[in-house]
């Protein structure tokens, strides 16, 4: 069994706007690509100043699926990045992925509209279950999971309750938004601090984090392949570092690593950081550095122990 990472190749938000034909915007034919936010919402504003009252953004993700190709697949979900939410109307900001029939790579107009009756659910996540920190994620049910192309391109559209159902909103704003830039797709790293520093050897520790809006996890029967995202550590005795740990493989925002080093010189200042690449490029983690311990001395944690018995 394996779990493997699919970061996504095109993520857009379409808005559909209200219009003499469409007053609500829910059923418009063609919508118009929202800014670099990426944002799923439904909203209603009754103020004057606002020309466009009913406001819908549909988003859309595609992931390169291609490498699952023969396949049997286990299961799936979806880890988001979410900065900002609202709900007015209880009950109707639940965020929904349903199929996409969207255009890859450039979305069209048409798209918006493509989905209107695109109401079958294949995963929730519930407004209640919403988080602003991390990397929250909701399971894909058997429909999400049948819409994995293995061997293809994958394709999601998201809508929330609201806009799946048509709601009138009766306040002035209604639904929750979905955040996070598009244009950077890489993942992030932290570095943590070592832990069981001796006097020649030490831990080093990391976490993975997500900076994309969506990904894509799949667990599935076949075999492991080396292939993106990797991580690892750089030390060294000054910020040049110039050794670097084996990659690691398999691992998804969430996951914390570690690498064991030995053949470390006593009382000795040394630097380390995390990396993470993939294939948009790689990231560093912020420099962190320990000092081993004198010689004939216990590694660290084992004195701090001793000195509180």
């Amino acid at each position: 069994m394996t779990t493997k990472l699919f970061q996504v190749i095109v993520g857009k938000a379409w808005v559909g706007t209200r219009d003499a034909d469409h007053p609500t915007a829910h059923d418009a034919d063609e919508g118009e690509v929202s800014s670099s936010a990426y944002a799923i919402t439904r909203s209603y504003n009754d103020l004057d100043s606002y020309d466009n009252k009913f406001v819908i953004y549909r988003g859309f993700a595609a992931f390169d699926t291609t490498a699952l190709a023969g396949e049997e697949l286990i299961s799936a979900k979806l880890i988001y990045r979410l900065s900002s939410y609202q709900e007015v109307d209880a009950g109707h900001g639940d965020l929904h992925v349903v199929q996409g029939v969207q255009t890859v790579p450039d979305c069209v107009a048409a798209d918006f509209g493509n989905h209107l009756l695109k109401t079958t659910s294949g995963g929730v996540l519930t407004y209640e279950n919403m988080v602003t920190v991390g990397s929250p994620s909701f399971p894909l049910n058997a429909n999400g999971l049948s819409w994995i192309t293995r061997g293809g391109t994958t394709k999601f559209c998201f809508r929330i309750k609201g806009d799946i159902e048509d709601w009138v909103p009766t306040g002035e704003s209604n639904g929750c938004a979905t955040y996070g830039l598009t244009e950077n797709r890489t993942l992030a790293v932290s570095t943590r601090a070592a832990s069981d520093i001796g006097e020649n050897a030490a831990k080093l520790n990391g976490i993975i984090g997500t900076v994309p809006p969506f990904i894509l996890v799949v667990t599935y029967t076949g075999e492991a392949v080396s292939t993106y995202p990797r991580v690892r550590f750089q030390y060294g005795e000054t910020t040049g570092y110039g050794t670097d740990t084996p990659w690691q493989y398999e691992k998804i925002p969430g996951d914390t690593f570690f690498a064991e080093i030995e053949e470390l010189e006593a009382s000795t200042l040394y630097h380390y950081r995390a990396q993470v690449e993939d294939e948009y490029g790689t990231r560093n983690g912020s420099d962190r550095d320990f000092t081993t311990t004198e010689s004939g001395q216990p590694p660290i944690e084992e004195r701090y122990f001793a000195w509180i018995i």
